[in-house]
């Protein structure tokens, strides 16, 4: 008995040990979250840093092939780098902010950043389709607040009268479209001097008039009048910010005179498929007025969260057997010449989907930069 008891206080003892062990192996090689500094190449040289961002800034005023992009951003605080401005490719020309109201503080901070430091400007758009949009909006809301009262023939018809005996008086009556955009466009334009915006962007896309009836086409100028009649107010009283088109010039009307205040024309061409496409939209979009402007092809990043979405695909494929990317295809595009009209560069819808790329951040928009401007030193 006495042998077992001691075999048992054996056992127990170097199990003890054993559990002690372990639990100080543990203690001593628990990960600990450690802060690893990597210098900046601005912290290990700054003659060089500044050298590099002065070389940057010139290449601004040189004559190169522009790149504009689109960039999605929030009204909350930057919560990884794709969220950033300072993180788009050093070469990008301009950017144009998508939602260009409530700024976080961080993204205005970065907007006197990118062009202080690199040259970047950046834009907003003033859309006359959003307008558009917006009216629709508030005409449905309207209409559902102010249920229209029974007209006369519909009272008559139930009551058997001819003449109904207190004839309704004429009801309130919704905002004209005009006096809606009238207000909307001085909203939106005061957001220029509300943040250090370089410029906007305006966009208007519009119908062939011919195809309106006779009856709507003196409304369809009216409203388009107004509109450029504010555009151009606006351009007269900031002769230094940067002034661009988006749209369909072909169906703006003759008596705008913008366009020689425009410093690029951006036409839409997400849809194209192919280099050919590229050309035909442009040639489709243009106007007379418009040949002699730098014209901007407009593609977009392929998606990161719809597989199903090919816009940003060409048909066409690479030496890989893959699809040619349309930001890639849009840059080889802006170097085939062609004597019709001018073409000025590339712009980027959805940049942010193109930072996420386990090879190289903003990996297809960096390789159309090195395309549509090669280094002199390769």
């Amino acid at each position: 008995m006495r042998k077992t008891i001691n075999n048992i206080l054996k056992l127990t003892a170097g199990l003890c040990m054993t559990v002690f062990c372990v639990s100080a192996c543990t203690d001593w090689t628990r990960p600990e979250s450690v802060e690893i500094h990597y210098p900046t190449l601005e912290e290990q040289n700054p003659e060089l840093y500044e050298a590099y961002m002065q070389s940057l800034r010139d290449y601004r005023s040189s004559d190169h092939m522009v790149t504009f992009v689109k960039f999605d951003n929030l009204s909350t605080v930057p919560a990884g780098q794709s969220e950033h401005l300072n993180a788009l490719p050093d070469s990008v020309d301009f950017v144009i902010l998508k939602n260009p109201d409530n700024l976080s503080e961080s993204i205005v901070s970065e907007m006197n950043e990118i062009r202080s430091m690199k040259g970047i400007k950046t834009l907003y758009t003033v859309s006359y389709s959003d307008f558009e949009a917006s009216y629709d909006v508030y005409l449905e809301k309207w209409e559902e607040e102010h249920p229209q009262p029974e007209t006369p023939d519909d009272a008559s018809e139930e009551t058997g009268d001819e003449t109904p005996e207190n004839p309704e008086t004429p009801g309130e009556t919704p905002t004209s479209f005009d006096d809606f955009m009238t207000a909307e466009m001085d909203r939106m334009l005061a957001l220029y001097d509300k943040y250090p915006y370089d410029g906007i962007n305006f966009l208007y896309n519009g119908v062939f008039s011919e195809s309106l009836p006779e009856e709507d086409k003196t409304e369809y100028f009216a409203s388009q009048s107004l509109f450029f009649s504010k555009v151009e107010a606006w351009i007269e009283a900031h002769p230094q910010s940067i002034v661009t088109f988006e749209g369909v010039p072909f169906n703006v009307a003759n008596t705008v005179k913008i366009w020689d205040n425009c410093d690029f024309v951006i036409i839409d061409a997400i849809n194209a498929v192919s280099a050919e496409e590229l050309s035909q939209k442009v040639r489709l979009a243009i106007s007379d007025a418009v040949k002699d402007s730098k014209l901007v092809i407009q593609v977009t990043a392929l998606s990161v969260t719809n597989p199903t979405d090919t816009k940003g695909l060409f048909t066409a494929l690479d030496e890989d057997g893959n699809q040619i990317r349309a930001i890639i295809g849009a840059a080889g595009w802006t170097s085939v010449y062609v004597d019709d009209f001018n073409k000025a560069g590339i712009c980027i819808d959805n940049i942010r989907n193109d930072y996420f790329n386990i090879l190289k951040t903003y990996k297809y928009s960096r390789e159309a930069i090195s395309i549509m401007n090669p280094s002199p030193l390769k």
